[in-house]
């Protein structure tokens, strides 16, 4: 089995939020890895005050994170806090995957929860980096492989709080999916001027916003 470790921070430039575009293509033999990339999609974010709480409903992103995949066959894919694919997750509070918690289960919106004292108390840990695992109580790594489609498809990561405090733990995609240096858009698609350029990564959402397509023109 082949393994291959990425880390955001080597394939793209520094951002404030992270706003990445990657091109996920793969294709899974029945019931096992064929091959395993791991793409670090978001760095541990430490314990950080973050204002007076309000309820799930009202939450804002700290941070996000857009990927094109394309996946020839069924996708899996799992969101863990080590790059193997087996490391339990944190987010304070939760995680969307275009729009939709993937961390909610009955009864919580969370990815984790303070096992040590009440709420008020995590102030004890504030710059604590998340990653530790040691301040919350996390939840297993997070199977997203449901959500996904065959094709391409583009998706988008937040990591979202709803006050009192936020943090999170690294964060990382495990594919079977290979995830290739540069991608493939049609630039001006139908008009004279159209042809299909190779693009690095983090140029993918520019090309996009200015109305580029994924893909060589046809």
């Amino acid at each position: 089995m082949r393994k291959h470790h990425w880390s955001l921070t080597s394939l793209f430039s520094a951002a404030p939020v992270a706003t990445v575009v990657v091109l996920l293509l793969g294709a899974l033999a029945p019931g096992v890895f064929a091959q395993t990339t791991s793409v670090q999609v978001f760095a541990a974010v430490p314990i950080t005050a973050s204002g007076p709480g309000t309820d799930p409903s009202l939450a804002v992103s700290f941070a996000q994170t857009t990927l094109v995949l394309a996946c020839d066959t069924m996708p899996v894919a799992t969101l863990s806090s080590t790059p193997d694919g087996t490391g339990d997750v944190i987010v304070d509070n939760f995680l969307t995957m275009n729009g939709v918690n993937v961390c909610e289960s009955p009864g919580t919106f969370d990815c984790g929860s303070v096992p040590t004292c009440s709420f008020s108390c995590i102030v004890n840990f504030l710059g604590d980096t998340g990653n530790t695992l040691t301040s919350y109580t996390p939840v297993p790594p997070i199977d997203i492989s449901g959500e996904l489609a065959l094709g391409s498809q583009l998706v988008t990561f937040e990591l979202m709080d709803w006050g009192g405090f936020l943090a999170s733990s690294d964060l990382w995609l495990v594919t079977n999916c290979d995830v290739p240096p540069q991608v493939a858009i049609c630039h001006k698609p139908g008009t004279p001027a159209q042809k299909t350029l190779l693009v690095t990564q983090s140029a993918v959402p520019a090309h996009l916003g200015h109305g580029d397509t994924l893909g060589p023109c046809l």
